[in-house]
């Protein structure tokens, strides 16, 4: 009768641990489904207005010394102004810029500029070539990434795609995007994104009465974002010369400047 006791209490603990983990193990997967399933979409579009970023970090260089210990070359700490591209702040990129340029103005910082179209005294292409075959190779290099060599494909050959294209009509294609102009080629990039903004945000950018100098600007900058997005959405550098004073002007108002980070570099 004993014997029998001690075997409904041992039963009775089994059951009992293997009911609570059955327990446990439902209520796990009742809220794993939940997230993965019915909150996906409400996670998915908090984490889209994250500014997350991938920077690369350099690692100081040191001084420089030949035997004698004497000092050849020396790394001078110095700051990088830094763009993230999030919803948040491509909504509100122009008032941001504006604030950015004026800093820097005030500050007699330039900006990283590898934009090869200039505006003053002319518009005109400028490429770092030292040859006119390689200047026409990087001209048509950059049209083609901006998009112009599917709008000369659609005109020329309708309903074909580049891989449709024989070599004589690849060559027509790149005759036609050598005429395109610097001005025309300026224009038609700073009114697709006035387009972009103003179905995106309702952002009329010609109320601002912008000039070209400054038009020029912001192109640099939503240009080189457009161009990083080919290789993962990262931070592009505005700046690489600020001075200590400058980066903490910036550091204090980042919170005004959605999207704006600083870097420090060797």
């Amino acid at each position: 009768m004993v014997k029998n006791n001690k075997k409904e209490k041992k039963f009775s603990r089994y059951t009992v641990f293997f009911i609570t983990m059955a327990v446990i193990f439902t209520i796990l997967i009742v809220r794993l489904l939940f997230l993965q399933v019915v909150m996906v979409e409400e996670y998915r579009e908090e984490a889209s207005k994250k500014p997350y970023k991938n920077v690369s970090k350099v690692a100081p260089r040191g001084d420089i010394i030949d035997r004698k210990g004497e000092v050849l070359a020396t790394s001078k700490q110095s700051y990088a102004l830094m763009f993230t591209e999030t919803p948040e702040s491509k909504e509100v990129f122009f008032d941001t810029m504006e604030k950015v340029f004026k800093i820097l103005d005030e500050n007699k910082i330039s900006i990283v500029d590898e934009f090869p179209i200039t505006v003053e005294p002319k518009f005109e292409f400028k490429f770092n070539a030292v040859d006119e075959a390689s200047k026409q190779w990087m001209e048509l290099r950059f049209k083609k990434d901006r998009g112009f060599q599917e709008d000369i494909i659609n005109k020329l050959y309708k309903g074909k795609s580049e891989s449709d294209l024989s070599k004589a009509e690849l060559q027509k294609v790149d005759e036609e995007l050598l005429k395109i102009t610097a001005e025309e080629a300026f224009n038609k990039l700073f009114n697709e994104y006035k387009e972009q903004f103003k179905k995106n945000y309702e952002i009329d950018i010609d109320k601002k009465n912008y000039s070209l100098t400054d038009k020029r600007r912001y192109i640099i900058v939503l240009d080189s974002i457009k161009i990083q997005s080919y290789s993962g959405y990262k931070p592009v550098i505005i700046s690489n010369s600020l001075d200590k004073e400058a980066a903490f002007i910036f550091e204090q108002l980042q919170p005004d400047l959605p999207g704006i980070m600083v870097e420090t570099q060797p």
